[in-house]
């Protein structure tokens, strides 16, 4: 599922939403299966006077004659089908903005995602702390999209709770538009910034990252997770005589370093699920050289505690 027009889920909800009989709603979704389908189903397109292609195609679905009603909520779904498609590919091809803003995922979408990583990861609690809040699943499915993989730093790893209470703090925000003279007043979310501050809070925020990411299909979380657990291997593990510990710096730029190498590794390769072709190996390489990647501090080059 790479956007929301190839969503099962959405087509399903929109079916039902303009009316369509239960019945009815699992014959269409069996053929057709999502919106882009839809949108190129037939020869005919919004605006044509002759609607005869189109019905045609919901008659051989059906396996009957349609009635008025299932005609009305056809044309429904059909145009805004092929709105919604049409305006994917323009944005695609046009790409006006040089950052775009992440798209927020439909409600069906994300309960998908979610229902689909809780069947797959039975031994993992996807509530509370752990569960990735709304906008960084976004942003990950945003990656995704672009077909391009970002690295998301570990203060964007927010939870669910967090930002939950977050939307209850937004701030409002009055401004003038100078065209109209009329008062517009926004609302705008407190930028959320995960809590790092200790070993556990770490762990979390970066399960909360690997968890995003599977549910975007971006990589599957049982191999970002060898990650995590290997740079919280790294921190707590006892260091060796006349070494320290490395830095939760350190630390941040071998993670930062290893999205590097996985989008070198990706740069000619499509995103296909579950996860990235050869990612699976470059972590694997970077699990066991993370000793090279961050070197431990010798004792002797640190400054002297002043009592």
């Amino acid at each position: 599922m790479a956007n929301y027009s190839e969503s099962k889920s959405v087509l399903q909800s929109r079916l039902i939403a303009v009316g369509f009989a239960e019945s009815d709603v699992t014959a269409i979704l069996g053929e057709v299966g999502n919106l882009r389908r839809l949108a190129f189903i037939s020869s005919f397109t919004p605006g044509q006077a002759d609607e005869a292609p189109l019905m045609q195609v919901l008659s051989e679905l059906l396996q009957r004659d349609p009635s008025i009603s299932d005609k009305a909520n056809w044309r429904a779904v059909f145009n805004e089908a092929y709105a919604i498609v049409t305006a994917e590919m323009k944005q695609r091809i046009e790409k006006v903005d040089a950052e775009p803003s992440v798209r927020p995922l439909s409600q069906p979408e994300r309960a998908e995602r979610y229902e689909r990583q809780v069947k797959k990861l039975t031994g993992v609690s996807l509530r509370g702390p752990l569960e990735p809040a709304d906008a960084l699943v976004d942003a990950a499915v945003a990656s995704y999209e672009a077909n391009e993989l970002k690295y998301i730093p570990w203060e964007k790893c927010v939870s669910k709770e967090d930002e939950l209470r977050g939307e209850k703090k937004k701030d409002i925000k009055f401004t003038v538009e100078e065209a109209s003279g009329k008062l517009r007043v926004e609302h705008k979310s407190p930028d959320l910034v995960a809590d790092t501050s200790s070993e556990i809070m770490v762990q979390q925020a970066l399960t909360r990252r690997a968890l995003a990411m599977d549910q975007a299909n971006l990589i599957d979380f049982v191999v970002m997770d060898q990650w995590t657990q290997r740079l919280m291997k790294a921190r707590l593990q006892a260091p060796a005589e006349s070494f320290a510990k490395p830095t939760w710096k350190q630390l941040e730029s071998a993670d930062r370093q290893l999205f590097t190498e996985l989008r070198e590794k990706t740069r000619t390769e499509s995103f296909l699920p579950p996860s990235l072709p050869g990612c699976s190996l470059v972590i694997l390489v970077f699990t066991i050289g993370l000793q090279g990647i961050v070197p431990r501090i010798p004792l002797s080059a640190l400054p002297e505690r002043k009592e």
